[in-house]
């Protein structure tokens, strides 16, 4: 049942970065790409946990109050997310 498509997931310039002796202004290009890619995966969890944690209780979260904690706890989350990565 192989129809020939062959579907891959090339990760090795992310994991590697630039090669040795690359300019600065490239580690710096993959730095701020990483950093975006990063907050983005962040994001995407905190949201999921967000949306979990409202919806563990009841199913119908629709207030106003309702909408800025789940935006409070997430600021809060990234907040303390990026504080500890920036001490590791």
């Amino acid at each position: 049942m192989d129809a020939g498509i062959k579907l891959t997931l090339d990760l090795s310039g992310l994991l590697q970065g630039p090669g040795a002796g690359a300019p600065l202004s490239d580690l710096v290009h993959f730095q701020h790409k990483l950093d975006g890619m990063t907050n983005l995966l962040v994001l995407v969890v905190i949201a999921g946990a967000g949306v979990l944690v409202l919806w563990a209780g009841r199913s119908n979260w629709r207030s106003t109050v309702d909408m800025v904690q789940a935006l409070l706890a997430g600021v809060g989350t990234r907040v303390t997310v990026g504080l500890v990565s920036q001490r590791a």
